[in-house]
């Protein structure tokens, strides 16, 4: 890991693709169609003030600048501040700094006052808190009236029993007893990323006062060809809390071995097999909400991070130009706004939007499953 950058900055620039960058360039589209989904769930509003949280590399905060306008503004909020530098820095070679504002939060503790955003995003945040609902009460209290949530969330517990058999989808029966002593740590109870399903995310959002919500669940099992490369894989890890295979293969094995394990695991790799991929996802309608009230949509993930390279940079510059060309705006408003001083806090002293249920679609990846959620709040209830 580089010394200089924290876990959350490191996991997102170099090891989710091992440091490979004909990796990184088949993340793309993925990364695409997840930004698409949850920007397009939160209905962004010209004027809007978004909050992402667990912002990481921008992937939705950028793509959110295209649709808030010149009057707009967009809140990223990171526990990371290694990926809000890194946020920061983009910002300004896109010259949308103006319009940016940067916050170091968790998703459970938000430092923005009551009711002072109009649209909350997230994906893939919750699953790093290990106790998840106290984002949802944070979500609650500080969108507005009218407000939207649009969140995405991997149920990785899906196919738990099934996945553990297998070591990177890759079935290692014949050398089973040495498979059991790496992975032996990766229980539900100790792992965020397992502790919990897409009944107690509905649960979170209930009791965090949202009255209105929609979930569409959809699994999938499909095999899939192998494409990374043996060193590849060694180097890369499924989310910035676990480690590499090639760091989990020495922590628990003995010379003797590890040998005899990755001996195994190369002439498997080798040969391209099929693997098997389980998922499985929500698929949120919306749904309008009296006049005057919230609405919101949930699933989170604090950290994700900016990969220094021009591929990455040039996919956010053509997010943001679509988004604009979508939204009526033009490159010279939003050139109006912009500011060659470091991103400052937002006003976030708005008047209140209205506006639809936030909806969001779920995607199909070779993690697990996938959860959406809407819901809308009363603006008539005591607070």
């Amino acid at each position: 890991m580089n010394a200089k950058r924290d876990q959350w900055a490191e996991w997102l620039l170099e090891r989710r693709h091992g440091g490979d960058e004909r990796q990184f360039e088949e993340l793309l589209p993925v990364l695409a169609e997840f930004q698409r989904r949850v920007v397009s769930g939160a209905e962004i509003r010209d004027g809007d003030v978004v909050l992402d949280v667990g912002t990481g590399d921008g992937l939705i905060a950028f793509a959110a600048l295209g649709k808030v306008g010149a009057a707009g503004r967009v809140v990223f909020s990171d526990v990371s501040q290694d990926l809000l530098d890194e946020c920061e820095a983009l910002a300004r070679r896109l010259d949308v700094l103006g319009r940016c504002d940067f916050v170091r939060a968790s998703a459970d503790s938000l430092p923005l006052p009551d009711r002072s955003v109009d649209v909350v995003t997230t994906r893939s945040v919750l699953i790093y808190l290990t106790d998840k609902a106290p984002a949802f009460s944070e979500f609650h209290r500080v969108l507005k009236a009218g407000g939207r949530l649009s969140i995405f969330e991997p149920i990785n517990i899906f196919g738990y029993e099934q996945c553990r058999k297998l070591y990177y989808g890759l079935d290692v029966r014949p050398v089973q007893h040495l498979a059991d002593k790496i992975t032996s740590w990766k229980g539900p109870k100790e792992h965020p990323l397992l502790n919990f399903d897409e009944r107690d995310l509905f649960r979170f959002a209930e009791e965090a006062g949202f009255e209105e919500i929609q979930m569409d669940y959809r699994a999938e099992v499909k095999q899939e060809p192998w494409t990374r490369s043996w060193e590849t894989f060694l180097r890369s890890s499924g989310n910035p809390l676990d480690p590499t295979p090639a760091e989990e293969i020495h922590a628990n094995l003995n010379a003797r071995e590890r040998a005899e394990f990755l001996a195994y695991l190369k002439a498997q790799i080798q040969e391209r097999p099929l693997v098997v991929g389980r998922s499985a996802g929500w698929r949120v309608q919306p749904t309008r909400a009296a006049p005057g009230s919230r609405k919101v949509l949930l699933p989170t993930s604090p950290c994700h991070a900016v990969p220094r390279r021009a591929s990455y940079d040039d996919h956010v510059r053509r997010t943001c130009v679509a988004a604009h060309a979508q939204n009526g705006a033009t490159d010279s408003a939003d050139s109006s706004t912009n500011t060659p001083e470091s991103a400052r806090r937002a006003d976030l002293r708005t008047p209140r939007g209205t506006g639809g249920l936030a909806k969001l679609l779920t995607i199909d990846t070779e993690y697990a499953t996938f959860v959406t959620i809407c819901g809308a709040i009363s603006s008539q209830r005591g607070e």
